[in-house]
């Protein structure tokens, strides 16, 4: 079970980095409303597409390093990463509801997603989640039909 524990460490570390800089973007005060919104979910996306491309560097690497079975650590980590994205996100949007988180006290554009963009975040995790099962099944598909080339040649 350490793929487990270790695919749930790398969720945690990464999901609190992501909404970290989500949060620090959307929650300051130095840009209006609208462009703190926009550029919110401009930098979600970018964060999302380097964290994509950061596992498909590294992610050989960290479980040779480690000793793990490929498959288990790849389901654990895809679980833990959606399970917490929908967890964050929940926490996230009840803070809005309540008033803690992305206070807006104007209309029209000034509050144009009005928290929307935390449940687009989330929306964008399990997209992520998904493209990377998805790119790794293709792999996975092209590696056996090219050794089954191989062995019939």
């Amino acid at each position: 079970m350490k793929e487990l524990a270790k695919a749930l460490k790398i969720s945690i570390l990464f999901q609190f980095i992501c909404w970290g800089i989500f949060l620090l973007i959307d929650e300051n005060n130095i840009l209006k409303r609208s462009t703190r919104e926009t550029t919110t979910v401009l930098v979600g996306i970018i964060l999302l597409i380097g964290l994509l491309v950061l596992y498909f560097m590294k992610v050989n690497k960290y479980i040779d390093k480690n000793n793990l079975r490929p498959l288990r650590f790849n389901i654990f980590l895809v679980i833990s990463w959606v399970l917490l994205s929908i967890i964050i996100s929940y926490i996230f949007l009840t803070f809005i509801e309540k008033g803690y988180l992305h206070v807006c006290k104007q209309s029209g554009w000034e509050c144009f997603l009005n928290g929307i963009e935390y449940a687009l975040e989330c929306i964008l995790m399990i997209l992520q989640a998904s493209i990377l099962v998805l790119i790794k099944s293709i792999i996975r598909l092209y590696k056996y039909i090219k050794s089954k080339k191989n062995t019939n040649n």
